[in-house]
């Protein structure tokens, strides 16, 4: 106690013993008011730390008690009756006495206990220490705080207030200040006394003891030494601080985006010979109940019960706490999850199995449901998650790298518009012997939900179902994808399915063949092809082999091909003939594919290119059918054939070899569902020594011609040398004749004379008339002529300025039209058109010209030849060059090209095989001639349909023609028929086949009708 506070003391103790002593004066003097009646001292008790403070004593007017502690008043007593008034002069002397000692004693008194006076402040408590104790005697050895009085610290404490007793040869007062918490304090006490802890106890028990205020009670209930359980909370506390250490500590404070993890330092140990690695979750009002934390068997080490948001008032010396981020898992992303604890993967397992935990927020439920230790089949989607990230790692895209995965793994997977995702699980059921994907499941959501997936026993591997187009919570670990284009059909394909998934068929039956088409949902070719379009075909599983529809053209030559040809391999034949000649040919083929036909050919030849190849194909299944197919029939055929011709033979009968070719191959290839269109013999490559006996040979069939030309040029000179000698002979016979007959003439004649003489006049006036007759017709004819010529002027100036320039230069327009009408037999077909003689010479004249003109633009220029529309006119023959229609067939009206190829073919090859054959196999008849002249047009590629249709007209022409050579009128048909073929063959490229077949087999033709060279 501070000079200041004890001098202050000291004066108010004396105003006190004034004032008292001023009282009793003042009643022994005034008898008319007397008040006090009895005034005694009583022992001051033993002060307790629940004692009040001093407050001064107040005189009362009413009969009441007045005390206070270590002083109590006795009754005071006012009475205002009658009988009282008479005795009280007489004791005036008697109380004026008692009351002066009683001053005296009091003011000894109160001077000796003045040194025994404690003030505690408000804010204070007073920590009691007695120096000892003759009867209690001191404490033990073990032993701090005294309980029954015995030397030491007291157990009790002085709260604020006034107290006085405490002498100070006995006690000290340590004053100390009141212990305050604030709110967003904890106080953690340790005691300094009490009973021990028990072996493996690491805390104080809890024990009612007025949160460490009441020290005799926390002593005599069995608080222990130690570190507590119990922690104060916010407030202020009048500790014993000789008996208890109070450490202040924050509390745990955790904010929205935070949890708190929990470890505890002590408690019952972990089930280890099990695999326990956290405490299990025990009620403890989330770690604030320390004492039920042990009643409930809290474990010692990491906490499955994790602390959310809030504040907690948590025995830190007990409980350590880690503050983390929640999980934040960002739209259109995912996040893997690792346990660290749990039950052991079976080994056929490399994911744990999914269980009810609330996406892991749960982990007493993850544990008790049998969750699995290791890397987890399920995966987090968007969202925030309070998630105990000591018992799972959770991998998002923030901390990807640190696990060595890829932070787009952890994207949602998009699957593009225009392709397909092909799935391919890496954890599931082992796949049967002999299947390569897992069959399709239901209700695992698109592979989403992996537990169900496993559930319903799928397949680890490559799956038979697949991704479309979109987004998908997908597990990496436990799914991978890869992205392939929609399978496209183009206009001019179709798409054959070759499944290698799905039932087998049952061969045992006797009704399957080898080569059997199957049904969806079976392995193998399917029968329906898929038509053009976009579909979305696993081509893991099933391969689409694209097959043309369109003719394919394969060439046996060795001109340099693009390496995807199908033809790149294809070298031209290499033949040996029967007489030992070796020579080249080259060959075409063409074929089709019908689109229900497709399936049937890939199954018959496959789709894979052999192993050792390294080229590729546009179709590896045609590659196949040329390869293993066409190519070797093809080469056999030929080869085969050559053999069985004399070199100059073969080439003589090349057509024929072709047509049986074309046969033979139609119906191999049709057993594989390929149509065989076209077998072309394109070239002949003989031998030089072989060119040279072709050549002689030509040479001597000329001479053989000429030979015979002579001769037969020798036989009618000498016919006409006869018969012109029996001609005179005739002359002169008829001459004798005559002469007789003149006589007999004469002898009539001169009878007749006047008969004549009488008629002259009648006949001179006839002659007369018939003269002005002839002269009228010499002028008509001499007009018709002028407007013949006319009309040729016109029709020349229009079909060619060049000619009519020329002519009209050399004045030679009737010599023109005179040669016109003699050469129009030549070309000219049918009948008159019903005009004059000269109109019909006029339009032949101009036909002629124009054909002339014809032929000059089509060597020059090469036009193609356009048909036009016609008046009908029957027997003309008109011909077009650039705009000028000619119409050559001698039909009447349109042009015949609406008909189409196939027909007139067939008609043509029904009349020409209607045409006898000759009884010498080696000499070409006009049968032959036609046949090869007729397939050579039919395969012609530069002929447009049109020309095809005009040229197979000519040979119908010829063909009709040739069933009757001996009759006058089949010569100049046929001289139109193959002019007009010749013209056709003008309009081609040099290089063309057909026109090496025309200069070939057109003489021939013209030999056998007898229309000389």
């Amino acid at each position: 106690m501070s000079k200041l506070t004890r001098s202050l003391l000291n004066i108010k103790l004396l105003h006190l013993v004034a004032f008292v002593g001023m009282m009793v004066w003042n009643t022994a003097y005034s008898s008319a008011n007397p008040h006090i009646t009895n005034l005694a001292l009583e022992e001051a008790p033993t002060l307790l730390s629940a004692q009040t403070p001093m407050t001064l004593i107040s005189l009362r007017t009413k009969q009441e008690n007045i005390s206070h502690q270590g002083i109590k008043f006795a009754q005071v007593t006012s009475s205002d009756k009658s009988s009282q008034s008479a005795s009280s002069e007489s004791k005036t002397a008697k109380i004026f006495l008692i009351g002066g000692v009683i001053v005296v004693v009091l003011g000894i008194t109160i001077t000796f206990l003045l040194k025994g006076v404690v003030v505690i402040g408000e804010n204070e408590v007073g920590i009691v220490y007695k120096r000892f104790a003759c009867l209690r005697g001191s404490l033990p050895p073990n032993q701090r705080i005294a309980l029954n009085g015995e030397a030491g610290y007291q157990a009790h404490t002085l709260s604020p207030g006034f107290y006085w007793g405490y002498l100070p040869g006995i006690y000290t007062i340590r004053k100390q200040p009141v212990i305050n918490i604030y709110p967003n304090e904890i106080g953690l006490v340790e005691a300094k006394d009490g009973q021990p802890l028990r072996p493996g106890q690491n805390f104080g028990k809890i024990v009612e003891c007025n949160d460490f205020q009441d020290a005799q009670a926390f002593l005599k209930n069995g608080g222990q030494r130690g570190k507590q359980l119990a922690i104060l909370t916010a407030g202020t506390y009048q500790i014993n601080t000789e008996l208890f250490r109070i450490q202040k500590s924050s509390q745990i404070h955790i904010d929205a985006d935070k949890i708190g993890l929990v470890e505890a330092q002590y408690g019952f140990p972990l089930a280890s010979a099990s695999g326990q690695n956290f405490g299990k979750i025990v009620e403890c009002n989330d770690f604030q109940d320390a004492q039920a934390f042990f009643d409930q068997g809290g474990q010692k080490g990491k906490q499955l019960a994790i602390l959310k948001a809030g504040t907690y008032q948590i025995n830190t010396d007990l409980f350590e706490i880690r503050i983390v981020p929640v999980i934040n898992v960002p739209p259109s992303e995912i996040a893997l999850v690792i346990a660290q604890d749990g039950v052991h993967l079976p080994s056929e397992r490399i994911l744990g199995k999914v269980v009810e935990c609330n996406n892991f927020q749960d982990a007493q439920a993850f544990l008790k449901n049998g969750g699995q230790k290791g890397k987890q089949l399920a995966i987090l989607t968007a969202g925030i998650y309070q998630i105990n990230t000591d018992l799972f790692t959770v991998i998002t895209t923030v901390n990807a790298t640190e696990y060595n995965i890829k932070s787009e793994e952890l994207k949602v997977y998009k699957v593009d518009s225009d392709k397909i995702g092909i799935v391919t699980t890496l954890d599931g059921a082992t796949l049967p012997e002999g299947e390569i994907a897992g069959s399709i499941i239901e209700g695992h959501n698109k592979f989403q939900d992996a537990q169900k997936f496993i559930d319903a026993g799928g397949y680890r591997g490559l799956q038979e179902e697949f991704l479309q187009a979109g987004y998908w919570n997908l597990n990496p670990w436990f799914v991978t994808l890869e992205q392939v284009p929609l399978t496209e059909i183009s206009f001019d394909q179709v798409g054959v399915i070759i499944s290698y998934i799905g039932k087998n068929i049952d061969s045992s039956s006797a009704n399957i063949s080898q080569y059997q088409l199957v049904d969806q949902g079976y392995k193998g070719v399917q029968k329906i092809p898929l038509r053009p379009g976009k579909y979305p075909i696993n081509t893991r599983v099933k391969s689409v082999e694209v097959v043309p529809t369109n003719e394919i053209i394969l060439n046996w030559s060795d001109e340099p091909k693009p390496d995807d040809n199908y033809d790149t391999n294809l070298k031209a034949l290499k033949l040996r003939s029967k007489d030992g000649f070796t020579f080249d040919i080259r060959v075409t083929q063409v074929i089709s594919i019908a689109e229900e036909d497709a399936p049937r050919m890939i199954l018959r030849v496959g789709a894979k290119v052999a192993e050792n190849s390294n080229q590729k194909y546009k179709n590896t299944a045609i590659k196949n059918l040329v390869s293993r197919v066409l190519g070797p029939m093809i080469d056999s055929f030929f080869r085969n054939s050559a053999q069985g011709y004399e070199a100059l033979d073969f080439q003589d009968n090349r057509v024929e070899i072709q047509r049986g070719a074309e046969e033979l191959i139609k119906a191999a290839l049709n057993a594989y569902g390929v149509q065989a269109i076209s077998t072309l013999i394109n070239e002949i490559d003989p031998p030089d020594e072989l060119e040279e006996l072709l050549k002689q040979r030509t040479f001597f069939e000329e001479q053989r011609k000429t030979i015979e030309a002579e001769k037969l040029t020798e036989q009618e000179r000498q016919s006409l040398i006869e018969e012109r000698e029996r001609t005179k002979a005739q002359v002169e016979r008829i001459k004798a004749e005559r002469e007789l007959e003149i006589a007999d003439l004469k002898a009539k004649a001169k009878i007749k004379t006047a008969e004549a003489e009488a008629k002259s006049l009648i006949n001179n006036v006839s002659l007369e008339t018939e003269r002005q007759k002839l002269d009228m017709d010499t002028s008509y004819q001499e007009r018709l002529r002028n407007i013949e010529i006319e009309d040729l002027k016109q029709s020349v100036l229009a079909l060619s300025p060049e000619l009519y320039a020329k002519i009209e230069l050399e004045k030679t327009w009737s010599y023109a039209l005179a040669q016109l009408k003699i050469d129009m037999p030549e070309i000219f077909i049918g009948g008159s058109s019903g005009s004059s003689p000269g109109a019909d010479a006029l339009q032949a004249g101009t036909m002629q010209l124009a054909f002339i003109e014809m032929l000059r633009d089509s060597l020059r220029n090469r036009d193609p030849i356009r048909q036009k529309n016609l008046p009908q006119q029957e027997g003309n023959i008109t011909f077009q060059s650039k705009s000028t229609l000619i119409n050559i067939s001698g039909v009447t009206g349109q042009y015949v090209s609406q008909i189409p190829v196939s027909h007139i073919s067939t008609a043509v090859t029904k009349i020409i095989n209607q045409l006898p054959d000759s009884p010498q196999s080696e000499q070409p008849t006009i049968k032959k001639l036609l046949t090869q002249l007729q397939a050579a047009i039919e395969v012609e590629k530069e002929l447009n349909d049109e020309d095809k249709i005009e040229a197979l007209e000519q040979l119908k022409t010829l063909a009709e023609l040739g069933q009757n050579l001996t009759k006058d009128n089949v010569n100049k048909p046929a001289k139109v028929a193959i002019n007009i073929l010749k013209l056709i063959s003008h309009e081609l490229p040099n290089t063309s086949n057909l026109v090496e077949h025309f200069n070939q087999l057109l003489p021939a033709i013209t030999h056998l009708f007898d229309l000389g060279q």
